[in-house]
């Protein structure tokens, strides 16, 4: 097979018809003109072609070459050149294809021919009758009914998946939380499909449709002109000259028995709307903490009203997950690629935005958390400032956070992760019973109608269990 490339095979600046041959075979191109001295000499010839020649003169202006201007050349040595330049730039063609393919689909273009040739789970025989049994070993079942602290499901959360912050995102719940005296956690009963409740409310949940919580008595205002200290990015918290904090001037006050057992709500991303926003202050209960998220709009005239109603209240502090940069915790989040001195300006610049409020929750921060030279000088800051942190667990118990460095809470659950009313049931009891095993549990939830709902049929029942909803502050004395 033969390549006819006319524009190669031409001989360019010719004009004379007796030096084109009829067969185009014969013709010299561009490759013969270019190597047209080598070709000559392999074929016996002494003297340079007109093709392969610069027209070399002699002493006397004779052209050295002019006898043999006219002498043919033998063909077989162009047809050879021409057949292995085709078979080259075939190989060439196939190969780019080939590649190609297996960029933009990521198999192998034999692939589904092996397949189909060998498929699995099928005996072959050859020729020495030698039987050959292709197979495939099924894994184990996972045991999705198991919570944190059952057997082999450390560091895992309920479904293999714990709270989240904001929509969209998936943390893992911490497992081996000091307290209760490091007993394992109760197991939790999840149903695995969405049963509807035997006392469920046909109507579809709605904000307007919510009860009114008791009425409650409104925290002190804020700011506190000796917690303020003023900065280039706005108000930021400082620890007054007398030793008061604003964790414990902010707090709101608890006063039920000390040994009661104590549970916390973090309804959290509040700020971005305003009807979720206005539902989660005035139609929870004051013991409720609201988390406002630092990209909110309006936010100090958010945290009075809160306050206002009673309610303690928290920042959100945006870190880096563990799908960045997929996933961005925005201009304000906290990332393992900055220097310590930029994520300390966006700290500051978060805490700027509000006042009142007893310190942060992270929001993200799979990465961030597990980031010693990162996480550390943030909870420093903290500390120095008097706030508490609430560590969401979205780490999966691999937060490098010490519990004795600063004021710490640590998130047990979502409780909307699955956002149906059985799964928000069976979370609430669970976390009541953590409640009763190690005197304290802390929950985050979104202000959604579904799940506010549930948790205003649940909340009313907590007396009975002889368990306290509480503010996140009241928490702390029971993180040993």
């Amino acid at each position: 097979m033969s390549f006819k490339l006319p524009f190669l095979s031409r001989r360019s600046g010719d004009e004379d018809d007796d030096e084109f041959s009829d067969d185009e075979d014969d013709r010299p191109g561009l490759l013969a003109r270019l190597f047209g001295r080598k070709e000559d000499e392999e074929a016996g010839f002494d003297e340079p072609t007109r093709e392969g020649r610069d027209f070399i003169k002699g002493d006397g202006g004779v052209d050295v070459g002019a006898g043999n201007e006219d002498e043919e050349r033998e063909p077989g040595n162009g047809r050879t050149r021409w057949r292995i330049l085709g078979a080259g730039f075939l190989a060439v063609l196939l190969i780019g294809a080939g590649t190609g393919y297996y960029l933009m689909t990521g198999q192998d273009p034999t692939a589904s021919e092996t397949a189909e040739e060998s498929p699995p789970d099928e005996e072959e025989t050859t020729e020495d009758d030698t039987i050959i049994v292709l197979a495939t070993l099924p894994l184990p079942p996972v045991d999705r009914s198991a919570s944190w602290g059952s057997p082999g499901d450390e560091g895992r959360g309920m479904g293999g998946s714990g709270p989240r912050q904001g929509a969209g995102s998936k943390t893992v719940a911490p497992t081996g939380v000091k307290g209760g005296g490091g007993k394992p956690a109760p197991i939790l009963q999840e149903p695995s499909a969405a049963p509807v409740p035997a006392d469920i409310d046909p109507t579809p949940p709605a904000f307007d449709r919510l009860p009114a919580p008791p009425a409650a008595t409104a925290l002190r205002k804020a700011p506190v002109a000796e917690l303020v200290a003023q900065s280039v990015h706005g108000p930021l918290p400082v620890i007054a000259p007398s030793g008061q904090t604003p964790l414990k001037a902010y707090a709101r006050p608890f006063t039920k028995e000390k040994n009661t057992p104590r549970l916390a709500i973090i309804l959290t991303d509040l700020g971005l709307k305003r009807v979720p926003t206005e539902a989660a202050i005035d139609r929870t209960p004051a013991e409720v903490t609201l988390a406002f998220s630092a990209y909110g709009f309006t936010l100090k005239t958010w945290a009075e009203r809160a306050r206002a109603a009673g309610h303690e209240i928290l920042l959100t502090l945006p870190m880096e997950g563990h799908d960045f940069p997929v996933q961005d915790p925005g201009p304000l989040g906290l990332l393992t690629t900055l220097s310590q001195r930029d994520n300390q300006t966006r700290l500051e610049m978060v805490l700027a935005r509000a006042t009142g409020y007893t310190g942060l929750v992270a929001s993200g921060g799979e990465r961030f958390l597990t980031s010693t030279d990162h996480i550390v000088p943030v909870v420093d800051a903290l500390r120095e400032r008097g706030l508490l942190f609430v560590d969401n667990g979205a780490a999966g118990g691999q937060s490098v956070i010490d519990p004795a460095a600063t004021a710490l809470a640590v998130v047990d659950l979502v409780v909307d992760e699955k956002n149906y009313a059985g799964s928000i049931d069976a979370r609430l009891r669970h976390l009541v019973a953590l409640a009763k095993e190690r005197k304290r549990a802390v929950a985050i939830a979104t202000a959604t109608p579904l799940t506010l709902k549930r948790l205003s049929l649940w909340w009313g029942g907590l007396d009975k269990e002889g368990v306290a909803l509480a503010p996140v502050s009241a928490l702390i004395s029971f993180q040993e």
